[in-house]
């Protein structure tokens, strides 16, 4: 593997992926970003994407509590 061609973004040697609904597993369980971008193999971006239906405050409270809990 590779490091990150930081020179150049647009370099051959810098692999983009982009992984949708990738489960992963932690010390507290199991959690599915909505999208992870790899650079080079490595994980760089998690995205969590939410209903266009549900109030931002509410989609964040949700979102961070869920991670509080899993954290603890």
């Amino acid at each position: 593997m590779r490091g990150l061609d930081f020179g150049d973004a647009a370099s051959p040697h810098n692999r983009f992926l982009a992984v949708a609904q990738l489960w992963v597993r932690g010390e507290k369980g199991f959690r599915r970003p909505d999208v992870i971008l790899y650079v080079n193999g490595l994980p760089l971006v998690f995205i969590e994407l939410k209903n266009s239906n549900v109030k931002r405050r509410a989609a964040f409270d949700d979102n961070l509590t869920a991670y509080r809990a899993r954290s603890c």
